[in-house]
């Protein structure tokens, strides 16, 4: 990754900028993304998404495929979760008007197309759908590029204006160091413990990152994804990967220290057709952050070689 501020903009006023945008409704940090009087989240950014389309009822986030998607030429299955991620946490502020960035608590997404696209772009659609509190349920789809179903997302996303707006530097990236997924996920190191149980180790970069300076809850599942995938392979000698459903548990922020973060993926029901994975996010001392349950399909005929 290349650090420094694009368009003449110091990290500096970019700090004081995104602190101060993140202090205000959603709905008025899109008006401020679409008039370009402040740059999208790193993350976005990074990841090649936008907010197009989206209003106070309905977030709608598109995420261009590219180079930096893809993995062996086929999408990263976990960018379909990135994208959940990113439009439910968006419908929730547009819909509740909190002030302050939301978090995410749980996220669901149910995969129902037969296979992703590796050109083009996803599209996904959230609308809110009921406030408890500090806390807002929201729910919608992911469409491909023409518009045939992805997967059916929903999630509860936490208003959390207490906690402290860490803006990360402003990052660019070019193709030499960001070529591909791997590259965007800062080349975790793979340890395979056993068949079936794989760990993943990865200092968060500051693109991964949501605005408190934490690992963003999107980037967490792709992580996730990407390790329960190594974990199929080595427990069934099968590839032709493809996630049927993800479950998350976000129990506490990780990352933003510096420190190193594992992602332990361990196969809890191989199948010939489905298989079930656990995932743990663990921080640097070991304490589980996040959780996720994993059901998979594999391809009987693609094996591993």
């Amino acid at each position: 990754m290349d650090v420094g501020p694009p368009n003449n903009t110091s990290t500096d006023d970019h700090r004081a900028l995104e602190d101060t945008t993140w202090k205000v409704t959603a709905a008025e940090r899109l008006e401020r993304w679409r008039n370009g009087s402040l740059p999208l989240p790193n993350c976005w950014a990074a990841f090649d998404m936008r907010p197009d389309g989206s209003t106070e009822s309905q977030g709608q986030v598109s995420l261009t495929i590219t180079a930096r998607s893809l993995r062996n030429g086929a999408l990263s299955a976990g960018l379909v979760n990135l994208l959940a991620d990113t439009v439910l946490g968006m419908s929730s502020g547009l819909g509740s008007a909190m002030v302050g960035p939301m978090v995410t608590a749980t996220l669901n997404v149910e995969t129902i197309a037969s296979h992703l696209p590796a050109t083009g772009e996803l599209r996904g659609f959230g609308t809110p759908l009921s406030i408890r509190g500090n806390e807002v349920h929201a729910a919608g789809e992911i469409l491909d590029g023409v518009g045939a179903p992805v997967a059916r997302i929903s999630g509860w996303f936490a208003n959390v204006p207490e906690r402290p707006i860490r803006p990360a530097p402003l990052v660019t990236l070019s193709p030499r160091t960001a070529d591909d997924i791997d590259a965007m996920l800062a080349h975790p190191s793979v340890v395979i413990e056993a068949p079936g149980r794989v760990r993943l180790t990865v200092v968060p970069e500051p693109h991964m990152a949501n605005p408190h300076g934490v690992l963003h809850g999107g980037v967490a599942a792709v992580l996730a994804d990407t390790a329960a995938e190594i974990a199929v392979e080595t427990a069934t000698g099968r590839r032709g990967y493809l996630p049927l459903s993800l479950a998350g548990s976000y129990l506490r922020s990780v990352g933003g220290d510096g420190r190193a973060v594992s992602i332990v993926a361990n196969v809890r029901k191989p199948g010939r057709r489905v298989t079930t994975v656990e995932v743990e996010i663990l921080a640097s001392d070991g304490r589980a952050a996040v959780l996720y349950l994993i059901n998979a399909a594999t391809d009987p005929a693609s094996p591993s070689t």
